[in-house]
């Protein structure tokens, strides 16, 4: 009986000794063995850096990108304005009216004293329009008909642009990543930036503050002499326009021999500021006005 029990002992720790050893050999068969030399070529392997030049194009165009976006939406804007005008003789300031409608017409009325309209000035896609309803007198004429709009190589567009305080380039409704890409951005000691852009004998400059803002713009027109021509904005008093921000206060400045002092300026500061619609676009002209012509309209504005 002995003998019975210590031969059991012996079978029982036989087997537990080979159920060890087989456990053993079947963990180190499922132990996934990695290769620590891959793994050391693998960490050091060099992260390329971003190409500079790369980076700097990028900035570029989010920044460009920004301040384009800064346009505001709306179609139509429309303010009642103080507008002084200078460089015709005497300084004069007058009451009177804005209205813009997008792509279609920029229009100024001059109303003295609020009382009733007595001059229009219309700019249309295809036409300027002038209207002394004084004298019941009006210019109706192309762009290169009107000399200071001529010598300054302005087209209706232009002039939106201008007057909308955006990012324009000639020929383009809107403007794309790759339109932006044109465009040249530097900065100023000041902390502004400098967005400039060449088209044929055009030069763009706008000037922009840190937050993308277009605070001032020139348009200098190479006519391959020494007698170049300039338009140039200020803007100013900034205030909300839908989730935008809109100047009410631009100061227009024609740099230009067409005009006897070589400059005549609009100083344009603008009331509450309306986005109706309920208005006409279109201008008609009374059978019983003269027309005349834009040198002899601007002759009787300025003694107005």
């Amino acid at each position: 009986m002995k003998k019975a029990i210590i031969l059991a002992v012996m079978i029982a720790i036989h087997a537990a000794s080979s159920y060890a050893q087989t456990s053993s050999d079947e963990q180190t068969c499922d132990t996934v063995t990695i290769d620590t030399v891959a793994v050391d070529t693998i960490a050091a392997a060099p992260v390329a850096a971003p190409d500079s030049s790369f980076v700097a194009m990028q900035a570029k165009r989010d920044f460009l990108r920004k301040v384009y976006d800064h346009a505001v939406y709306m179609q139509n804007i429309s303010a009642r304005i103080d507008l002084g005008i200078s460089g015709l003789g005497h300084d004069i300031t007058l009451d009177g009216k804005l209205q813009m409608r997008r792509n279609k017409v920029i229009r100024i009325t001059i109303t003295p004293f609020g009382l009733m309209e007595a001059a229009r000035l219309e700019f249309t896609p295809s036409y300027v329009l002038l209207i002394d309803r004084i004298h019941k007198e009006y210019v109706k004429a192309s762009y290169s008909d009107v000399a200071f709009l001529k010598a300054e190589g302005l087209t209706f567009y232009t002039l939106q642009s201008l007057f909308w305080n955006e990012l324009f380039q000639p020929g383009k409704a809107k403007l794309s990543d790759s339109d932006l890409s044109t465009f040249s951005l530097s900065d100023t000691a000041g902390g502004n930036h400098l967005v400039d852009l060449l088209d044929n004998r055009l030069k763009f400059r706008w000037t922009t503050n840190s937050y993308a803002y277009i605070t001032n713009t020139n348009i200098t027109y190479d006519k391959g002499t020494k007698n170049e021509s300039s338009v140039n904005v200020a803007y100013g008093n900034f205030v909300t326009l839908g989730m935008k921000r809109f100047p009410s206060r631009e100061h227009i400045t024609f740099n230009t021999k067409a005009f006897s002092t070589g400059t005549m300026s609009l100083d344009i500061s603008m009331g509450t500021i309306s986005t109706d619609s309920n208005w006409e676009a279109v201008t008609t002209v009374s059978d019983r006005y003269r027309q005349v012509s834009a040198e002899e309209f601007f002759s009787r504005l300025s003694k107005m």
